[in-house]
């Protein structure tokens, strides 16, 4: 019973990392020149293109916390600790192999990769206790993000405004396809609202 329920809300808190983490690596990876020019002027614009490769590793990080998480709230700190450590040595050994060549993208590549095998690692280990099944989620909030990353390219917003506007787009999509229904928006308010009086 006691994996059973934790199984219900780890997998529901992947879900919520995917379709937070999908609209969010798009809209960096779109924006990455305008963030860049934002944040630090024309001196570092250059750098937009290691930006635009190391957004995906805020999808990857996404999906991995409940996992990372899950493992710690079951005393397996010893696998959690192997897996970072093997995280680090190939990132290490990527450096190596991507900087010499290809620099600060050689970087940005090494630690997307980095950060996949991570989320890989992790969610081979944990299918030894829970199933969780995010295929479905992944399939439609790619698709989401797709349409929302077609429908911005054809405006020319400022930021601020793109990102708003990004944001609506995402959200009636995801309930367009029923990503997001109305049933797991009460849910996650009660949890949140419970959250909240502990």
């Amino acid at each position: 019973a006691f994996l059973q329920k934790n199984n219900v809300r780890i997998g529901d808190v992947v879900k919520v990392m995917v379709i937070v983490g999908f609209p969010i690596t798009v809209v960096l990876s779109m924006y990455a020149n305008k963030i860049i020019y934002f944040l630090y002027g024309d001196a570092y614009v250059l750098g937009s293109t290691s930006f635009r490769v190391l957004s995906l590793s805020v999808l990857f990080v996404f999906i991995r916390t409940p996992f990372a998480y899950y493992f710690l709230a079951c005393e397996k700190q010893i696998s959690h600790m192997k897996i970072f450590i093997a995280g680090t040595i190939a990132n290490i050994l990527l450096n190596f192999l991507f900087i010499p060549n290809y620099s600060l993208v050689g970087a940005a590549v090494a630690t997307v990769i980095t950060d996949f095998m991570i989320l890989g690692c992790f969610y081979i280990v944990s299918r030894k206790v829970v199933n969780v099944n995010i295929s479905s989620t992944i399939l439609k909030s790619f698709l989401c993000s797709t349409v929302m990353c077609s429908i911005l390219l054809l405006f020319n917003s400022n930021l601020f405004i793109s990102f708003v506007f990004a944001f609506v787009i995402y959200l009636l999509l995801s309930f367009a396809v029923k990503l997001i229904t109305l049933k797991d928006v009460l849910y996650f308010k009660k949890i949140f609202l419970r959250q909240a009086d502990i």
